[in-house]
Formats: structure tokens, C-alpha cells, sequence
């Protein structure tokens, strides 16, 4: 049985006051951006819940994720917010990138994929990544966001100015020469990343051997996923821990 907005707002009045839930999963509820709303107003005062699931509400949308983003400006206690495929847009995802960009130093875990973030969205990502370096360790923004080549170089170039994300998962976006290349540089400079998810993503030949030299040379990432010839530059000794 799906709980939908009713249901939601039901348990956003719980959420209020109660002082012991840590971990919250509505996913496939059939939650509309009105019972999004109000749970992401119940944690104005919450204080408890560590991780909220709303993954697969296809309609929560931009109104949810904006008026999350103004919430999470005072909660200090939610750690992880997973919102995949649930129809947030460009608005959405800059709405979310900017509080985690100026005010919010407790998110731990955002997950975006299977959206509609555009390029616009992916670039406000960037210029977050850019200058979150106290909080945000994983960050899910691929599979099938509708992210042109321009919004992926931009994170590939964000990932060497960030110094605590440790998974970041890209999978399904366009990864061409230009990418891997910017890629490669931030993989030399970076010193946080310990896993690289681009499962699904458009290769194109020239480039890869750039990743594979940076990869050689970094000394934290264990684990990459999708790019076949690039993950064989990992089969060596040093990377022993490789899932």
C-alpha cells in the first residue's frame, strides 16, 4: 500500500516531536510535493532524524527540493537525503546545491540520480564541490539527469578543489575526451576520492590513457566502476582494496 500525501503529512506531525527516529524510508509512496513539503518542514524542528529516503516519488518536484534546501540552512542533524528519481529539475538541484555551497556543513549523503538537473543543475554541483570541503562525502547526481557534456566537465574540474567527498557516483552521463582529460587533472590534485562510479557513460578513446596515468599516480581511490580500460590500470598491487 502506497501512504501518499496523507499519509506523509501524518507522519510529519510526528516528526515534530518525536526525539528518537534516526532513519525515515517513504520511497515508492506515491508522495506528491505537498506531502514533500511537509516533511521537509517537520525537520525544522526535528532534531533526531539522521537519513530521510524519498527515493522513487516521481512528483515530489522543484517545490520540494526548494523548500528542503531552506530547511536544511538551520537543521544541523540530517545526514543524509536520498532523492532519486523523483522529478526534481535545475531549480531543485541549484536550490540544494547552494545551501550546501553557503550554510549547511552537516549533509553527509545527497542523492539526485534518475532526475531531470539539466546542465544548469550540474554546474550549481560543481560550484559547490568547489567549496564544500567539510561535510558532503557521497554525491549522486548521474543516471539519466539529462546532463550535457558542459555540466560533467564542470564537476570533473570541481573534484580537484574538494577535500572530503569520497564516492561519486556519474553513472549514465556523457563522458567524452575533454572530460577524462579535466578528469585526470583533478585526480592528481585530489586526496578525498575513494570511490568513482561512471557505469553508462558515452566513452570515447582518446583520453582514457590520461585517467589511467592519474589513477597510477593517486594514492586514495580504491574503487572505479564503468570505464573497462581505465579499471585495468587498477589491477595492480597497491590497489589491493579494490571491491
Amino acid at each position: 500500500n502506497f501512504i501518499r500525501d496523507r499519509g506523509a503529512m501524518a507522519l510529519a506531525e510526528c516528526l515534530k516531536v518525536n526525539k528518537v527516529l534516526h532513519t525515515l524510508n517513504l520511497s515508492n509512496n506515491n508522495i506528491t510535493n505537498v506531502g514533500g513539503v511537509g516533511l521537509s518542514n517537520s525537520l525544522e524542528v526535528n532534531s533526531s532524524l539522521l537519513e530521510l529516503n524519498l527515493d522513487n516519488n516521481n512528483l515530489l518536484g522543484d517545490e520540494f527540493a526548494i523548500e528542503m534546501g531552506k530547511v536544511l540552512q538551520t537543521n544541523e542533524s540530517l545526514l543524509a537525503l536520498l532523492c532519486s528519481r523523483c522529478l526534481i529539475k535545475k531549480r531543485g538541484a541549484i536550490a540544494l546545491a547552494q545551501v550546501l555551497e553557503c550554510n549547511n556543513t552537516t549533509l553527509e549523503v545527497l542523492s539526485l540520480g534518475g532526475n531531470d538537473i539539466r546542465t544548469d543543475g550540474m554546474i550549481a554541483m560543481a560550484k559547490m564541490l568547489k567549496k564544500n570541503n567539510s561535510s558532503l562525502k557521497t554525491l549522486e547526481i548521474g543516471t539519466k539527469n539529462n546532463i550535457g557534456r558542459v555540466g560533467v566537465l564542470a564537476v570533473a574540474k570541481s573534484i580537484g578543489s574538494n577535500t572530503s567527498l569520497e564516492t561519486l557516483r556519474l553513472n549514465d552521463c556523457i563522458i567524452g575526451a575533454q572530460v577524462l582529460i579535466a578528469l585526470s587533472r583533478s585526480l592528481l590534485r585530489n586526496a578525498s576520492l575513494l570511490r568513482l562510479e561512471l557505469s553508462s557513460c558515452a566513452e570515447e578513446n582518446v583520453g582514457w590513457h590520461h585517467v589511467r596515468h592519474a589513477i597510477r599516480m593517486n594514492t586514495t581511490l580504491i574503487e572505479l566502476s564503468g570505464l573497462e580500460r581505465i579499471e585495468l590500470a587498477l589491477q595492480t598491487p597497491q590497489r589491493s582494496r579494490m571491491v
